[in-house]
């Protein structure tokens, strides 16, 4: 918490919740600005749905020493809240000096995709952890299949173990403990929601568990009938007359020696001639002679680089065998060229980094490296040939060399508008070597970017900020920071109308008497209206106002209270201006007005010719407030 709030006291969070509401509320505080000594709650909200959240509308009572008083939240970050994200959010001021208790509910949330959640029915008890009771059997089986799941991780699979996960219609309560809303994968601990169902079956678990014990004692079995086999095939030498033993010898040497050799020797042609799958086949029929299985490996990754397909698998195959790769340096810095010719450069670094551990003793190795390195940067591809060079970065002045490429190819990398590459190659830098200034330079821009899409969104507001803290002459990618902030200081009235707004509006339904003239009506206040406006700025002045309202009115008569209806009326709004109107007629008998922190709605629809005997009358107005 900032300096600027004081913690009074910590609140319990809400025990209930609206089923299927992305937004769960996990901490509740009362708290106290320093400045103006205004009481308020602050509220810490996690997004479980899928979707970032844009905004939300939160309402309710706090119970304190002199009674109860309305709570609102008008939750409006300015970045949007992403799934599995938490964001604090402070509420309207407080007419209390002390809060005991709050009672809150979530009214509305808009999603990134300008979709609007509200709740359907009543409240609920937030769903609590349920113990996952299984056999002694099936809760071992569960347990390695957790470890799996969760990649070995001690402290997911401890949490989930004796768990049940629990599906609703719109909802799911993961066995880690965190509630999902609308997604098929925790935000907490990723593990998806149909596989944690399928392992808290019983008979299911322990016939896995069956299945694994009945393999693991076949594998056992096949073991020691191997190993019965070779004990009696050994080959016993039996003495033999020096003729028959000469004449065994050149047997040998042509089936172990001369045959192998030829399909080496042809295998090497066909290679040479890019015929891979001949050259593949020579060398596998060579039965290990030389380095015959290392070349058979060898060929399919070539195979794999001339199709573009495969080669990550290929090389791993390759090095898996086990080959001594330091007298096959030369091979295996050549397929990290070819690579990079056909521009698999994650290959290519993987063939690199196959034999760095033996540049300290080739300075061959270092030079190719650097060779690649300058070929990498002549493409492009910036981080790559960084990548490379830290590969031999313990050598000479490898350190240096690393340092200034980094710093080198940083600057091209922003001259190209590439500012997150160029912020990773300053902070490589960073490693060897001072690029503070170069790592702050690129906050700076990263910034000055965040700042112009809130402008180029219609949130003036946040930009106004954002260029604030800049500094003037900041310029990167046609937009300067100064010329901004000067823009929108001379539309102060369009950047403050910018935001969320929130209050209640008063309904009317009347019914009139053609013949009589008289009248009757319903009218009532309804909470949970709000209005939603951006502005867009042009550098002519020009603004294009745009957003949502949505209020509650009437839309049928009664005569009696449990015949009347009515929904929440939501418009889209968008007009150009050069300075506020007092009013802007929207469509639909909907007129709206925009000043001084309040966002006004005004709805009026006359219908005449419904009825023979009646006219009828819909109205609905409300003033709503930030």
């Amino acid at each position: 918490m900032s300096e600027e709030w004081r913690l009074q006291k910590e609140l319990e969070a809400p025990l209930e919740w609206e089923p299927g509401c992305p937004l769960v509320i996990e901490r509740l505080d009362s708290v106290r600005n320093e400045t103006t000594g205004k009481l308020y709650l602050r509220a810490s909200l996690r997004n479980v749905g899928s979707k970032d959240i844009e905004a939300a509308v939160i309402t309710g009572k706090a119970q304190g020493e002199d009674g109860d008083c309305r709570i609102e939240f008008s939750v409006s970050p300015d970045v949007p809240c992403r799934p599995g994200n938490t964001l604090d959010a402070i509420s309207k001021t407080i007419g209390a000096d002390e809060i005991n208790s709050a009672s809150l509910s979530i009214r509305t949330v808009i999603l990134f995709d300008k979709t609007v959640w509200a709740p359907s029915g009543e409240p609920e008890p937030l769903p609590a952890q349920l113990e996952l009771k299984l056999s002694d059997k099936a809760m071992a089986q569960r347990k390695r299949e957790l470890i799996k799941l969760y990649n070995g991780s001690e402290e997911k699979t401890i949490a989930s173990l004796r768990n049940k996960t629990v599906s609703d219609v719109s909802w799911w309560l993961c066995s880690c403990g965190a509630i999902n809303s609308g997604r098929e994968e925790c935000w907490s601990c990723c593990a998806k929601k149909s596989k944690l169902i399928s392992l808290q079956n019983e008979e299911d678990l322990e016939a896995m568990a069956d299945d694994e014990l009945s393999k693991s004692q076949e594998r056992e079995r096949e073991e020691l009938e191997r190993k019965e086999r070779l004990r009696k095939n050994r080959p016993k030498i039996i003495g033999a007359a020096a003729g028959a033993v000469a004449l065994v010898v050149i047997c040998v040497l042509a089936a172990t020696v001369f045959v192998p050799m030829g399909h080496v020797s042809a295998g090497d042609n066909a290679r040479s001639q890019g015929n891979w799958d001949a050259a593949i086949a020579e060398y596998d029929a060579a039965n290990g002679y030389g380095d015959s299985i290392f070349y058979s490996a060898y060929t399919k990754c070539l195979k794999a680089v001339s199709r573009q397909s495969g080669y990550m698998s290929a090389l791993n195959g390759l090095i898996g065998l086990g080959c001594d790769l330091s007298a096959h340096v030369e091979e295996m810095i050549a397929l990290g060229d070819a690579c990079c010719d056909e521009g698999d450069y994650d290959g290519a670094l993987a063939s690199y980094q196959s034999v760095s551990d033996f540049a300290d003793s080739n300075d061959a190795i270092v030079s190719a490296y650097r060779s690649a390195s300058e070929a990498l940067v002549e493409k492009g591809q910036y981080k790559y040939a960084v990548r490379v060079l830290e590969m031999v970065a313990r050598n000479d002045d490898g350190e240096k060399l690393v340092y200034d490429t980094a710093r080198e190819c940083a600057q091209k990398a922003l001259d190209q508008g590439n500012v997150d590459d160029a912020m990773s190659l300053y902070r490589t830098a960073n490693k060897y070597g001072d690029s503070t200034d170069g790592i702050n330079f690129c906050e700076s821009i990263q910034k000055l970017q965040n700042a112009e899409k809130d402008f180029k969104d219609g949130k003036l507001a946040a930009a106004q900020s954002a260029f604030g803290s800049l500094p003037a002459d900041l310029t990167f990618g046609g937009v300067n920071a100064g010329q901004r902030q000067a823009l929108l200081s001379s539309h102060q009235e369009f950047v403050d109308m910018c935001g969320m707004y929130t209050g209640s509006n008063h309904a009317k339904v009347t019914q009139t008497s053609k013949r009589t003239g008289s009248s009757q009506w319903w009218d009532g206040d309804w909470d949970n209206a709000y209005a939603n406006v951006t502005c867009k700025l042009t550098d002519d002045g020009t603004a294009r106002i745009s957003g949502e309202v949505s209020f509650y009115r009437c839309t049928n008569f009664s005569v009696i209270s449990a015949g009347l209806k009515g929904n929440s009326d939501k418009q889209t709004f968008s007009f150009d201006t050069v300075e506020m109107p007092d009013s802007v007629d929207i469509g639909n008998g909907t007129t709206i007005s925009i000043s001084g922190g309040s966002f006004t709605v005004d709805y009026y629809v006359l219908e005449e010719n419904k009825d023979m005997y009646f006219n009828y009358e819909y109205e609905s107005s409300g003033t709503l407030s930030k």
